[in-house]
């Protein structure tokens, strides 16, 4: 219904329309309207439904006004949008009422009574008025300013309707007549085919009659018209249905010239009609047709049998023309012209011309007596239209000599003839002309065409056409499509095929292909009409040459002359199409195998230029592999071969010697460590150093360096570590390698100068200095860069990723105890920056082994990439390498819950439990966050009430505590301990705990700032048992040999980070058996992290890995899962 803003109500309480009269809308009537209101006001329905409306009044000349009738639970509401008295009838909605109750066809919507009348009187052409509820089946409808009642159902139909009194009628018809035949052919005795004039516009029509033959051969009256389209539709045959229709076309009142209608419409009638009887019309017996006026007469095409003849005649040339019918050849004036296109012979056949240049030159002949003269002044202008005409006629010159080897010569005639073929739109077909150049001359080969020249002297020769060569030149066409073929008798200067035909790629490439391999030139293709396809095949040629760490494939890819850009394929190929720009403007098409093929290159190179993909020298395998040996160069070769010898006996790799200066010796497997590096090192590669935490890759990096040194390398490198450990670096160099400079960019007043970097042997930096200053750092050389702890650039959209690719060096190492922590991206991430392009781009990455691997747990693509990146990381684990290690013992501490804990927790899960429910997947993608902010509420009740934020809960009960209390007081007096959290609040109560039992403790957290004296304080005094550590703080990069006691007080999802923390305690150095004990709440959230835990450690180990990002790998079942 109509909406607007009511502005006055009234409501007739009790009463409904049938119950409201005249009288009683005249009694609550605003300004005593009712006297002066007239019998027909201008009130229109906008929307009418039972028992609903909405009005338009108009009041004269003021306002209109919009009016709403309601009558609903025993009441009429009228409102509208004028304004009025709380309890009288505005005029609008007054005047609404009145025509309401007045008018039949507005009251009978509001008053049952008046519409069940309505109803059953319309019921009757139904069959329904006996139905009870009529308004089951029927309504009332206003449309067109009138009442209709309509059925409800849309089949129900009156008896009295117009469709079916039709269909009646029609059935009554055909009751009373016979079933009608199908149109029938007459006996082929009967038919005749007639040729006359039209009465009044005179041009050639074509009859069929039905008539019989007298005795003597004559047609017999009566003639009876066929109407050729009837027989069109019974026809039994194409041929047989144009040749009908063609008859019905000639029979057609058209406008203007209709030569060429004509014509073709009376040669496919003389082709399809042989079997037929032939007659014309002869208007001198009579004018309409008779006995004694038709004439029998036989039809025939006339294929090239006009020539036209040039001779001199004193000061003029002569052009006379000839027909040769049957072998004998009549003057062109010999022969009668019938209904303006026929030629007919003595033995009384009517030969069509089949073309309109013969008409008109037969025409032309006739009227100037056989004979055409020009002066031998104009006869060069008259030439042109020589030449013109024939292409369609053959022209000859009987007084014009052929040409000799001199004249042949002087005017280039002799030369090695040219074929060529100039394509042409006409209309949905293209036109195929094919030409021979003879000279500067071409000559239509499907033409009978004399070539005539003029040597130096003004002679004029003939040149004789090569009647072999040309029919070489059409047999090859005619193999390339069926439809040539069957063109060749048409006698038309070319050949001809549908533009969808033609521009078939299937078709028109290979095509093409064979013209061009034939030699024969081809135009016109790019000027046919919404045409931007280039008609050649595509031709790549690929070089590859090899650099100092990477190969260059440049791709010169050519459709014919044109050159296609790598950056324009790749934008084709990005778009899913084969068709690529060219700088012509047309389009290339790009097969399926090329498509294929770049793909792969672009996946795993990077496009330099328009022609050239470079690939790192790390992904040689992934080059061989692509391109063939025959585009290699011989030092690209020899490098490949190189470098797989290399990889393959890695094991025994050149032996780098242990540094003099280094003030340590070197375990076996560090010095495998260096061979390692210097393996890396001499071909140009990066790597990861990921042995496990604890077994010294500090000291071999370092070793590395120093043997650098004595080996003569000069230049500077650069070590970027987390903040936490730039003290630890600062002591390792120190104690290994005094030997060398050490510049340290940290804190405000840092150097900011490449000269000050240049005066030292090493720089160390923190990840947020790099950040800092990468403007400055970005512009230096470095020998090496080492990236300590390089998870932390795991992501290769992250700040840090892209400032540590913009460092110049030589070679780079990641270092890492853990390069997997959630996901394969993050081997992705580091191996982008120690081996750039090994891995392709993040986008192949992630199809081809990211998603397979960390989604489908893809066993074929996780052995796949684990030999790709074998050589290229080093790992070995403690029980692999260092078995003079103690023993390292891990044990499940469960602390549970007491009533009031439990109460808490269990009330915190179920709101969260509710609130993952309601969300649904795209919700729960994009409010990572908000799962990550629950699930962390959750491990903080499992520690401690207490931990909430902003006080939410002060209880500070906590079950863990109490264990820890128990063991600490047992093991402390004998053991250094040390106790891991997540969250330092915890660390908070744990201290208030030691405080309480007196047992001395220090602690390490992110606000902490004299960590080396906090860590030597643990190792040297002994009468500090306890170290409290925050995990993210102090989880990597510190040595605490002195304890053999961990506590991990929360579990977390990263079993590599938890691995961290145990191994600053099991690490080199350590003497004693390493007891690490991991607190878990039974029946909560923790207990499920620990099956977490398993499974991200099965898959780490497979290839060779936290927050929020983990998050996002789960569905909502396995969050609801963890709960």
């Amino acid at each position: 219904m109509l909406e607007f803003q009511e502005s006055h109500v009234f409501t007739f309480r009790n009463q409904l329309m049938d119950q409201l009269s005249g009288g009683t809308a005249a009694s609550v009537i605003d300004r005593g309207l009712w006297t002066d209101f007239p019998a027909a006001p201008t009130v229109q329905p906008n929307m009418l439904n039972v028992d609903a409306g909405t009005f338009t009044c108009c009041m004269g000349d003021g306002p209109t006004a919009t009016v709403k009738v309601v009558q609903e639970h025993g009441q009429v509401t009228l409102s509208s949008d004028t304004t009025g008295l709380p309890d009288r009838l505005t005029p609008a909605e007054a005047a609404v009422l009145i025509t309401i109750l007045r008018r039949e066809e507005f009251g009978v919507f509001f008053r049952p009574l008046l519409r069940h009348r309505k109803l059953r009187q319309a019921a009757i052409a139904y069959g329904l008025e006996h139905e009870p509820d009529l308004e089951r089946y029927l309504m009332p409808v206003f449309s067109d300013g009138r009442l209709i009642i309509r059925p409800r159902l849309a089949g129900l139909l009156p008896l009295t309707s117009p469709r079916l009194r039709m269909l009646s009628d029609q059935a009554e018809l055909y009751q009373h007549q016979p079933h009608r035949q199908p149109v029938s052919t007459p006996p082929a005795d009967r038919l005749a085919v007639v040729i006359s004039r039209h009465k009044y516009y005179r041009n050639p029509i074509v009859e069929l009659i039905d008539t019989e033959l007298t005795k003597s051969g004559r047609l017999k009256p009566p003639f009876t018209r066929i109407d050729p389209l009837k027989l069109a539709t019974a026809a039994t045959s194409a041929d047989e249905a144009k040749f009908y229709a063609a008859i019905a076309q000639l029979q057609q009142v058209q406008e203007g010239d209709r030569t060429t209608w004509d014509l073709k419409a009376l040669q496919i009638i003389v082709e399809n009609g042989r079997n037929c009887r032939f007659y014309y019309h002869d208007e001198q017996f009579s004018e309409n047709f008779s006995s004694k006026s038709l004439m029998p007469v036989k039809t025939a095409l006339l294929h090239g049998a006009m020539r036209l003849s040039v001779r001199t005649e004193g000061v003029c040339y002569a052009l006379t023309g000839a027909i040769t019918l049957a072998e004998k050849s009549y003057p062109l004036q010999a022969l009668p012209l019938k209904f303006s296109y026929f030629l007919q012979s003595d033995d009384n056949i009517l030969y069509l011309l089949d073309h309109p240049l013969l008409c008109t030159v037969t025409v032309l002949l006739k009227e100037s007596g056989g004979k055409l003269l020009v002066h031998a002044s104009k006869f060069r202008d008259f030439q042109r239209l020589l030449d013109k005409l024939a292409d369609s006629i053959c022209v000859e010159y009987p007084d014009v000599k052929q040409g000799t080897a001199e004249q042949l010569a002087e005017t280039g005639l002799g030369a090695p003839l040219e074929r060529v073929i100039y394509l042409s739109d006409f209309g949905d077909q293209v036109m195929v002309i094919p030409v021979v150049r003879y000279g500067d001359a071409e000559v239509a080969i499907r033409t009978e065409k004399q070539l005539k020249a003029m040597d130096g002297k003004g002679n004029d020769f003939l040149v004789p056409r090569d009647s072999d060569f040309e029919q070489t030149f059409i047999e090859l066409l005619v193999k390339q499509h069926p439809h040539f073929a069957e063109q060749l008798n048409n006698q038309l200067y070319y050949f001809y095929l549908h533009k969808k035909y033609f521009l078939e790629e299937e078709w028109f490439l290979p095509v093409f292909d064979t013209w061009y391999e034939a030699g024969i030139q081809v135009f016109g293709f790019n000027e046919l009409t919404n045409n931007k396809l280039n008609p050649n095949k595509v031709t790549v040629d690929i070089k590859i040459i090899s650099g100092l760490n990477w190969f260059n494939a440049t791709h010169l890819v050519r459709f014919g002359k044109k050159k296609a850009s790598l950056k324009k394929i790749q934008a084709a190929l990005r778009n899913k199409s084969k068709y690529v720009a060219l700088d012509d403007g047309t389009v290339g098409i790009l097969p399926k195998e090329w498509q294929e093929k770049f793909r792969q290159y672009f996946l795993a190179g990077k496009v330099v230029d328009d022609e050239t993909i470079r690939f790192a020298s790390a992904n040689f395998e992934t080059v061989a592999t692509l391109y063939d040996t025959s585009m290699f160069d011989e030092k690209a070769n020899e490098e490949i071969k190189m470098l797989r010898e290399r990889i393959a006996d890695l094991g025994s790799a050149q032996p780098v010697a242990e540094p003099r200066s280094l003030t340590v010796r070197l375990r076996p497997y560090q010095r495998q460590g260096l061979n390692w590096l210097g393996f890396l090192d001499s071909v140009n590669f990066g790597g990861i150093l990921a042995d496990e935490m604890g077994l010294g890759k500090t000291v071999q990096v370092i070793a590395f360096m120093l043997s650098q040194r004595e080996a003569g390398r000069i230049g500077t490198d650069l070590v970027v570590v987390p903040a936490t450990l730039i003290f630890n670096w600062q002591r390792e160099l120190a104690n290994l390698a005094p030997s060398l400079t050490l510049l340290t960019l940290y804190g405000a007043g840092r150097a900011k100068s490449i000269e000050a970097i240049g005066r030292h042997d090493v720089v160390l930096t923190s990840y947020t200095t790099l950040l800092a200053d990468i403007r400055f750092l970005k512009n230096f050389a470095f020998n090496s860069i080492y990236l300590d702890e390089s998870q932390n650039i795991k992501n290769p959209d992250s700040q840090r990723h892209k400032a540590a690719k913009l460092l110049q060096a030589r070679n780079r190492i990641a270092i890492s105890g853990t390069p997997f922590e959630n996901s394969s991206f993050d081997l992705y991430g580091q191996l982008s920056f120690a081996c750039p392009g090994l891995l392709g781009d993040k986008r192949y990455f992630r199809d081809v082994y990211g998603k397979p691997i960390d989604q489908f747990k893809n066993q074929k693509r996780r052995k796949e990439l684990q030999r790709k990146i074998q050589p290229f990381i080093l790992r070995r684990t403690k029980q692999d390498v260092a078995s003079d290690l103690p023993e390292k013992v891990s044990v499940i501490l469960y602390a549970e819950m007491g009533d009031q804990q439990r109460k808490i927790y269990d009330a915190y899960e179920k709101e969260f439990r509710d609130f993952v429910s309601a969300l649904s997947g795209e919700e729960l993608d994009v409010s990572p966050m908000h799962v990550l902010r629950g699930l962390t509420r959750l491990r903080q009740i499992c520690n401690s009430p207490a931990l909430l934020p902003d006080g939410m809960l002060n209880t500070a009960v906590s079950a863990k505590i109490a264990v820890l209390k128990e063991q600490i007081q047992d093991k402390a007096p004998y053991h250094k301990i040390v106790v891991f959290s997540q969250f330092v609040a915890m660390l908070h109560l744990i201290a208030r705990m030691l405080d309480d039992i007196g047992v001395r403790y220090v602690s390490l957290t992110g606000s902490t700032r004299m960590r080396e004296q906090v860590v030597n304080a643990f190792q040297e005094d002994p009468a500090i048992r306890v170290f409290l550590i925050s995990l993210k703080a102090g989880g990597t990069g510190l040595n605490l040999t002195a304890a053999e006691v961990v506590y991990l007080v929360d579990p977390w999802w990263n079993p590599a980070v938890e691995n961290q923390a145990i191994d600053r305690v099991h690490r080199i150095g350590q003497d004693k058996k390493v007891t690490a004990y991991r607190l878990v709440t039974p029946a909560t959230v923790e207990e499920k992290v620990l099956q977490l835990q398993a499974t991200k450690r099965a898959l780490a180990d497979g290839l060779v890995g936290s927050d929020a990002s983990f998050f996002r790998t789960l569905d909502k079942d396995q969050l609801l899962g963890l709960l």
